[in-house]
């Protein structure tokens, strides 16, 4: 698939396609992430019941993303975000029905779950690889940056309120406006892949020439090879373990150490998202703006004073600037790195290497989050519970710190050479 190049102000009517394309879907998935835990507490009390079911949904990155890598380097990126989305109509109406009839039950859940997980694996795959073929290189910043505020938009301030709203009309309404949701996306996606499917075929019947299996770790040993790729998703990995860290324990930190109830910690949750909004509007404009290749360590080296900030000094306001502010910093770091992975990786390995890296980014998020509840569990041994809660941001801020003093003047220099 060739790869948008040149510059252009304007990132055009296939991006904005696509991107609707891409907000439509998102919404579906902020909606379920109230849907179906409220389902599951309707069919059991057991927490290790009602936790499987959002487990399930997660399991798929960690089992099947390096899988869905070789497919999208295989296959036109569009068609399997086309298929993706065809399925999850099929599941979520499934679904319906089967709420309507009194027919769901916590295995049949879990199961769809882990259902509407694989078609997500695949479908966050296939389009962040698709993006460079959409946009010109020196778009890429900008282009990631509206995709990001999207997603969080479309999930945390559409999705998530509109899920919790609907869901009072019955429990089977947000499943079927799911489905309608996700077949519009998927009406989107049908008109934009019809070129795509054309400039895909010789490259579908060149990487079918190979056998699967000796194309799954291709995109881990590019990584590896590659001292920039490499530098940035080892970073990435190490910062996204410590930070889900914190994202396991805020609602402590919330609780015990800013001593706020159900309502400062939404508005607390709100600033993160603001925050992240903000991050990727100004994802683009920071790029043309910062010295080339600096931007994913100077977001890193922005988000760990934030944390540091938070952790010296634990007062709601202080909180909650430094929520909004780390927020957009992450973001900017997001998109940076997201970017420069798309600009060096040929296009015919790049759903290898995105899966890769994202199986390594999200594999260590979920060791992270259950490393969180240990390293506080363990802290209220020594400090009290209102202090416990902020070792976390103390060790994601030194975290990010160290990142930058070890690898930052290396992997801005490559990132400029690139």
């Amino acid at each position: 698939m060739p790869v948008a190049t040149g510059p252009s102000r304007s990132l055009g009517r296939r991006f904005w396609n696509f991107w609707s394309a891409s907000f439509t879907s998102n919404l579906t998935d902020g909606i379920a992430m109230i849907a179906l835990p409220w389902i599951a507490t309707h069919l059991t009390d057991n927490p290790v019941l009602i936790t499987l079911v959002a487990s399930a949904g997660r399991a798929p990155w960690l089992l099947l993303a390096l899988p869905a890598g070789v497919l999208v380097d295989r296959f036109p990126r569009l068609d399997l975000m086309l298929v993706a989305n065809g399925t999850r109509v099929v599941l979520w109406a499934v679904l319906a029905a089967l709420m309507a009839t009194d027919l769901v039950t916590i295995p049949v859940l879990t199961l769809i779950a882990f259902g509407l997980g694989m078609m997500e694996v695949l479908y966050d795959t296939a389009a962040e690889s698709a993006v460079p073929a959409l946009v010109s290189r020196d778009n890429l910043e900008r282009a990631n940056g509206h995709l990001r505020t999207a997603e969080i938009s479309a999930q945390e301030f559409i999705g998530r309120p509109v899920g919790g709203f609907v869901i009072t009309l019955g429990l089977a309404v947000p499943l079927l406006l799911n489905a309608l949701a996700t077949a519009v996306s998927a009406m989107l996606l049908a008109v934009l892949s019809r070129r795509e499917r054309r400039l895909a075929a010789a490259e579908g019947r060149r990487a079918a020439e190979r056998p699967a299996w000796r194309d799954i770790g291709v995109g881990v040993t590019t990584i590896w090879r590659d001292p920039l790729l490499r530098r940035l998703v080892l970073g990435t990995v190490v910062f996204n373990g410590l930070y889900s860290m914190v994202l396991s324990t805020q609602v402590l930190f919330a609780q015990n150490t800013l001593a706020l109830g159900s309502v400062g910690f939404g508005l607390l949750m709100v600033a993160t998202a603001v925050g992240g909004v903000t991050g990727g509007q100004l994802s683009g404009w920071l790029a043309a703006r910062l010295p080339r290749g600096s931007m994913p360590m100077l977001s890193l080296l922005g988000a760990g004073c934030c944390f540091l900030l938070m952790a010296l000094f634990p007062v709601v306001p202080v909180a909650m600037a430094a929520y909004l502010v780390s927020s957009a910093f992450v973001l900017t770091y997001s998109v940076a790195v997201i970017s420069i992975r798309q600009r060096i990786t040929p296009s015919e390995i790049l759903g290898r290497v995105n899966a890769a890296a994202r199986t390594a980014s999200w594999g260590v998020a979920a060791f992270g989050m259950v490393g969180g509840g240990v390293v506080v569990a363990f802290a209220e041994r020594f400090l009290t519970v209102e202090d416990a809660p902020r070792i976390p941001f103390v060790l994601t801020a030194l975290g990010a710190f160290g990142i930058v003093l070890l690898v930052g003047r290396s992997t801005t220099r490559l990132a400029r050479d690139h």
